[in-house]
């Protein structure tokens, strides 16, 4: 189990309910007083529909207990992103579209539970939501660990685009805000102490240079990880070898993640 601290995902689509507790407390039906879902708005299609007493139509929304064989279920691809994300070093892409399915599903599954009679299938929609609270925040809260410490790394202007790419705007506005307050604390209580010519903390030389400066550290990309192979990769030449390791699907390798990062990335190797 990881050890990063609990979140609630509010902040991660938009929402303002953190307070609710909304992902962090057992699911109660209460008719009367719906638990909100943070960040997804309900729209009027689906105020109609259930105005009318009518069900809402989820044929978008993939069951995660479906049987689908050609596409990945959305709380399986959440699950997978959230263990690469724990025994990765570096920070992955946000599963958003996952993320915002799963969200999507609880919301359902939240109005069943309270349309449903007392039985055994309100139970089982119980738990599910559940477990679907449980990968969501275990897989956001992994996340917030890493932007916590590598805050000055994912922050720093150098790193906008990338940065922009891989996280979720939510994510994008903490970590720029979270930078500033280590470096205005830093700058506060050591740097204004120091010398003249070694005040600078997580600063460019020059206006034009795009280089991380020494001071900020970024994740340990040559750390030793485990992997499996799900597709087929065949002959891959690690950085620094000069024989290339054969990785045919199933096959389970100790390696440098410098060395297998885009083949995570593209989804071909898992972490374990």
């Amino acid at each position: 189990m990881s050890s990063s601290p609990d979140l609630n995902p509010a902040p991660y689509f938009g929402g303002t309910d953190a307070q609710d507790g909304a992902f962090d407390q057992p699911f109660q039906p209460d008719r009367n007083s719906p638990t909100p879902l943070p960040g997804l708005d309900d729209d009027d299609d689906d105020d109609d529909d259930h105005s009318h007493g009518g069900a809402a139509d989820t044929r978008h929304i993939r069951h995660p207990l479906d049987d689908e064989d050609d596409e990945q279920k959305p709380l399986d691809v959440v699950t997978s992103a959230w263990i690469n994300e724990r025994f990765a070093p570096e920070l992955l892409p946000f599963a958003k579209q996952a993320v915002h399915d799963l969200i999507e599903l609880m919301n359902y599954q939240e109005e069943e539970l309270f349309d449903s009679h007392q039985d055994m299938s309100q139970v089982i929609k119980a738990m599910e939501v559940e477990r679907i609270k449980f990968v969501l925040r275990r897989y956001l809260s992994t996340r917030m660990a890493k932007l916590q410490k590598f805050a000055l790394y994912y922050g720093h202007p150098s790193n906008e685009r990338p940065s922009l790419d891989i996280l979720s705007p939510a994510e994008y506005r903490f970590v720029n805000e979270y930078a500033d307050m280590v470096r205005t604390s830093m700058h506060d209580t050591v740097i204004k102490n120091l010398p003249p010519d070694f005040r600078t903390f997580d600063q460019e030389q020059d206006p034009d240079d795009v280089q991380l400066p020494e001071t900020v550290v970024g994740p340990p990309m040559d750390a030793a990880v485990f992997v499996r192979v799900d597709r087929e990769v065949g002959d891959h030449l690690l950085p620094e070898d000069d024989e290339a390791i054969t990785m045919a699907e199933g096959g389970k390798f100790l390696v440098r993640y410098v060395g297998v990062r885009r083949l995570v990335k593209e989804g071909k190797v898992s972490m374990i």
